[in-house]
């Protein structure tokens, strides 16, 4: 017995050496007993040891597997989700789309070398890379910034026949191209090693639209500003890595099923959505009362006799509300680079301070202000 024990001891800790011979029976036996007692402490230390929770008090005993819960749940909030995923913020979102009126470089932004853009046959694009090393593809707007100032009759005019026409024959030549062009990037990052959850999209109007077509279809986040709705029968994601932004009193932000405000000119409204609702999560900013004016200027559009005077209203509207420098107010973020563009336009709306929000948090906090208005 007392050898079995003392092979559960390890070397470091044998016992004592037995005592020389001729110190007497009663020796020899107290050297047996206390040895004894060594090993059997030992082994009890080697027991609590592996099952140390029974040495805990009952109360702490319970409660050990919740706080292991507890810290498991803390550790998995702190990782990195599609939710809440880190993505450049709404600021550099609209620099990057300002940018093709104005031709300049965003603030804080670098081109992305290995493809910084595209100019050929009537369709371009830029590329940027951020501060956090992400890339944003911006597409241009519909015309020049000098003809929005020169001509704008012409231009909303011209908007409301492209949008008519090509309703319901997606996607036009220019989604084609801007969805090739995204396709031509995202190959171009990955041999830069970057993943698609590193590439973004966005635009202002037409390139808005553009925008809202290429996430849709390859499932990359963005930020859209002052675009149209988008049929949904082409929808192949769900966008909830996207915000589409309209400012209250825009003839062409308005123009979707989601927006209660252009019919007869634009589609029905429907609140789940309907067949021509924005790509991603719908993000109305500036005063709600401006759109008073755009649905009594809509509601005349069946009248023939009055379509000319309409479409002038229409025209005022858009210098007012459609322009990036609008916008850039109602986000509070300022634009660089800054044009003579992004002086026009009413800037006197709510401001929803967004401008250092990522996708997930503008879409947070539209949601709360939306539920406190209720």
């Amino acid at each position: 017995m007392v050898a079995a024990a003392c092979r559960r001891i390890p070397a470091e800790r044998s016992m004592s050496a037995e005592p020389a011979a001729g110190n007497g029976l009663l020796s020899s036996r107290r050297w047996k007993h206390s040895n004894m007692i060594r090993a059997d402490k030992y082994n009890v230390r080697e027991h609590e040891a592996a099952t140390i929770s029974h040495k805990l008090p009952r109360a702490l005993r319970i409660a050990h597997p919740v706080i292991i819960l507890i810290v498991g749940m803390s550790v998995w909030a702190m990782m990195p989700s599609a939710a809440g995923a880190v993505t450049p913020t709404v600021s550099e979102f609209l620099n990057a789309a300002n940018a093709e009126y104005v031709r300049g470089v965003p603030a804080t932004m670098r081109p992305f070398t290995p493809m910084p853009g595209i100019d050929s046959n009537g369709f371009t694009a830029r590329v940027w890379i951020t501060t956090r090393n992400q890339i944003i593809i911006a597409y241009p707007g519909a015309f020049g910034g000098q003809d929005v100032i020169l001509k704008p009759a012409e231009v909303v005019t011209q908007i409301i026949s492209d949008i008519l026409t090509y309703l319901n024959k997606t996607p036009t030549p220019l989604e084609a191209d801007a969805l090739n062009f995204a396709n031509s990037v995202i190959s171009a990052a990955a041999r830069e090693g970057y993943s698609t959850a590193d590439l973004f999209v966005t635009g202002h109007s037409l390139g808005g639209i553009m925008a809202e077509y290429v996430a849709s279809q390859t499932g990359l986040g963005g930020i859209s500003f002052e675009a149209t709705g988008l049929p949904f029968t082409d929808w192949h994601r769900v966008g909830t890595n996207f915000v589409s932004i309209v400012t209250f009193g825009d003839p062409v932000g308005s123009f979707a099923s989601d927006v209660d405000a252009e019919w007869p000119l634009g589609p029905p409204y429907r609140a789940s959505g309907g067949g021509l609702p924005h790509y991603g999560h719908l993000v109305m900013i500036g005063r709600p009362s401006n759109q008073d004016a755009l649905v009594q200027t809509a509601s005349k559009w069946d009248n023939v006799v009055l379509r000319g005077a309409v479409l002038a209203e229409l025209a005022a509207l858009l210098l007012e509300y459609h322009l990036p420098g609008t916008q850039a107010h109602d986000l509070g973020v300022r634009l660089k680079p800054f044009g003579k563009l992004d002086e026009l336009g009413k800037q006197d709306g709510t401001v929803l301070d967004v401008a250092t929000s990522t996708i997930p948090e503008l879409a947070e906090t539209s949601d709360r202000m939306r539920t406190v208005k209720k």
